[in-house]
């Protein structure tokens, strides 16, 4: 018994030691405290006495002997058998102060550990022990002793780990020597079907992993280590990032995330104090095949760690997606890009290009993923062969044109354009078909404003589709159609630029002449050009008044094979009336009488229509002053209108204003009506002179602003 007492401080001495050193031991409170099950040992000083997990009296004797040949400086004094109720807060206290105290250094108590851990497995310590069941760790323990250190169990090797990570604080990765380990895995989610093996899935196929942790006795989290490790094998790629952890209750008991093929677990330690045994972690996440690890192969098999089970499965025959884009450029050409999109490594790979019969080949332009690449062309189909085409992304890309001499259906499309490109491999084929949008838009035109010389710039453009016609030997010919000399002619020169905007041909043109043209060269040309020039306009013969000036243009090709094409466009002159082009009114006076004279002049009008149903019509009116104090006062007996006369041709009705000073309603405005009569209908013609309407007003001489307005 007294050895046993000795031996149970010994101990006590290097678990406290470890405490300084790796944080092994943690004071509760005065008269609680917990050891971590890495010492194999659990104190509660509310017992009375310390309780051992698995050792019996032979055992200790090892033990006993061991830690006195290591720590000798951290040995208390002999405790006798007869002190059965020893003061352990006392004694711990004076452990811990001594064990403080020593200066061991780190790796001094590295080698008190490795040291420690080598005698356990010699003497049948409980590190091995992966039941969570005290009944079998003797058995575990007796199978241990049985092996020498250069062969120890797997178990007991993992074990180890599992302390030593315990004791340097580091996160543990969880294994069957750590937690009981079941994995439920799915497809498509957490709802779907469940996988057992044996059967074939796609190699996109999303999969659903439920890992249950159900930690054994000895290895539950405590708070001096709350973090652990789980690997999922490595031809599995995690798809979930993490997130927070529950308990049964509702209880937050920590986080876990991932980084690669590694979820880490990080336990609340308010939670696991609370919460000290039983502890069993379940997490579920999305995952998917990593394709890298599977490119080559027609299986796969996964282990989980811990389970002792594997998965094999049958993967889908290889497919390579893809599909066949391109656009038309300024150049003509029509440029292919063909995606294919290989879920695993392939082979015997062949790609065949069906060219629609209006289009050919670029032969030197096809390309995969960018460098160049032998293409059999025959005819209307490209051909390239492969050994092999590698999982990922790849790009055959080639161009071609519109052939010389194709002309447009009736309803202006392109015939025989569509493409097709078909690819096999081992296993497998697909397709994909591209239109371009081919259309000729042979010959276009605009006209500008008028300048201050009135001079309108006329712009055709020729050959501006995205299919290009051969331009070799085709006349443009422009036409002014209402062409009138000194009026609507040419001005200048014409110039011919080609689309990068230089000029090519400056064309003199002739202002005596409503036509002019220009031959392109006698070489092959499928380019885009415009041509630029002037004509000179002049205003409508009448105010207000309209003119439109046409110019035509046509695009005629060398023979009935080309398309050709025309165009016409406008530009309308119009001419609008201002006040002052209509009616002008002149003042002379007042006089000293306070006597002023009107005249009211209307402008002949081109074109204007004077009859029963359109009047022309003069209304003016003569206004207070500024200050509001006086008002001018019409002289209704002076109108006169030379040459037309009152009842006749016009008729007169007055305005009239209260006067306060006279209290009468005084005449301080009119409206005159002309008739559509003959006289009426000679001043107002083109060639007439105009109406002009006189009369006379007066003011009382008071000062200020009079105004008076005729409309």
């Amino acid at each position: 018994m007294r050895v046993r007492n000795k031996l149970l401080s010994v101990v006590m001495s290097a678990v406290l030691l470890l405490s300084s050193n790796y944080g092994l031991v943690k004071a509760q409170d005065d008269t609680n405290m917990t050891v971590s099950t890495a010492a194999a040992i659990s104190a509660d000083n509310s017992a009375t006495g310390f309780t051992t997990s698995g050792l019996n009296e032979e055992e200790t004797t090892s033990t006993t002997d061991l830690a006195a040949e290591t720590l000798p400086t951290t040995e208390p004094a002999a405790t006798t058998a007869e002190a059965t109720e020893p003061d352990l807060t006392a004694a711990t206290q004076a452990t811990d102060t001594q064990a403080t105290e020593t200066q061991v250094s780190e790796s001094g108590a590295n080698e008190a550990l490795a040291s420690q851990s080598e005698e356990d497995s010699q003497s049948g310590s409980e590190f091995t022990s992966t039941s969570p069941s005290s009944s079998e760790a003797p058995e575990a323990s007796t199978e241990a002793t049985t092996e020498t250190s250069a062969g120890e169990t797997a178990e007991s090797v993992a074990s180890k780990a599992a302390i030593a990570a315990l004791a340097a604080g580091e996160p543990v990765a969880i294994d069957a020597s750590v937690a009981n380990i079941t994995v439920t895995l799915r497809k498509d989610g957490k709802d779907g079907d469940i996988i057992t093996g044996d059967e074939t899935i796609a190699r996109d196929q999303a999969l659903y992993a439920y890992l249950n942790f159900e930690f054994l006795a000895e290895k539950q989290p405590t708070a001096d280590q709350l973090t652990f490790t789980y690997t999922i094998p490595d031809n599995l790629q995690i798809t979930s990032t993490g997130g927070t952890l529950y308990a049964d209750s509702g209880a937050e008991s920590g986080t876990w995330s991932v980084s690669g093929n590694v979820i880490t677990i990080d336990y609340s330690a308010d939670w696991v104090n609370k919460n000290p045994s039983d502890i069993k972690t379940h997490i579920g996440l999305t995952m998917e095949l990593d394709a890298s690890k599977v490119a080559d192969a027609d299986q796969v098999s996964f282990e989980f760690p811990g389970t002792g089970t594997s998965i094999d499965l049958d993967l889908n025959t290889a497919e390579v997606s893809g599909n066949k884009s391109g656009y038309v450029s300024s150049d003509g050409y029509v440029y292919y890009t063909v995606t294919l999109n290989p879920d695993a490594n392939v082979k015997n790979f062949n790609f065949e290009d069906s060219l629609g019969a209006s289009l050919e080949y670029d032969t030197a332009s096809f390309k995969l993923d960018g460098d160049s690449v032998a293409a059999t062309v025959t005819g209307q189909t490209a051909t390239i062969s492969l050994d092999s085409l590698s999982m990922g992304s790849h790009q055959i890309t080639y161009r071609a044109k519109l052939k010389d001499g194709i002309m447009p259906a009736a309803d202006g499309t392109l015939p025989n354009i569509a493409n097709t490109a078909e690819w096999s491999w081992t296993g497998g084929q697909d397709d994909s078909t591209y239109t371009p949008d081919l259309n000729y838009n042979m010959l276009r035109k605009s006209a500008s404003g008028r300048n201050a010389n009135d001079e309108v710039t006329w712009t055709v453009t020729i050959n501006a589709g995205t299919a290009k016609a051969n331009l070799k030997d085709y006349v443009f010919t422009d036409t002014l159609q209402n062409y009138a000399a000194g009026k609507f002619y040419y001005t200048g020169s014409a110039e011919v630029k080609d689309s990068s905007g230089k000029v090519v041909a400056t064309i003199p043109l002739d202002g005596n002449t409503n036509q002019f043209s220009y031959t392109f060269p006698n070489t092959d040309d499928f380019g885009t050009y415009t041509i630029t020039y002037k004509t000179k306009v002049s205003a409508p013969a009448t105010t207000p008044g309209s003119v439109t000036y046409t110019n035509d243009s046509e695009l005629t090709p060398p023979d009935s094979n080309h398309p050709g094409g025309s165009a016409s466009d406008d530009y309308t002159w119009n001419s609008t009336l201002s006040d002052g082009d209509v009616i002008n009114k002149t003042l002379t006076g007042p006089d000293a009488d306070g006597k002023e004279s009107w005249s009211v002049h209307l402008n002949p009008i081109s074109g204007l229509q004077l009859d029963e149903t359109h009047s022309l019509t003069v209304a003016d009116t003569l206004y207070f002053n500024s200050s509001k104090s006086a008002h001018i006062l019409l002289d209704d007996s002076s109108i006169v209108i030379p040459g037309l006369l009152l009842g006749v041709d016009y008729t007169i009705q007055y305005t009239t204003t209260w006067d306060s000073t006279s209290s009468t309603n005084v005449k301080v405005g009119y409206t005159i009506t002309f008739k559509p009569t003959d006289a009426v209908k000679a001043l107002m013609s083109s060639d007439g002179e105009g109406v002009d309407i006189q009369y006379n007003s007066n003011i009382d001489k008071t000062g200020g602003t009079y105004k008076n307005d005729a409309r």
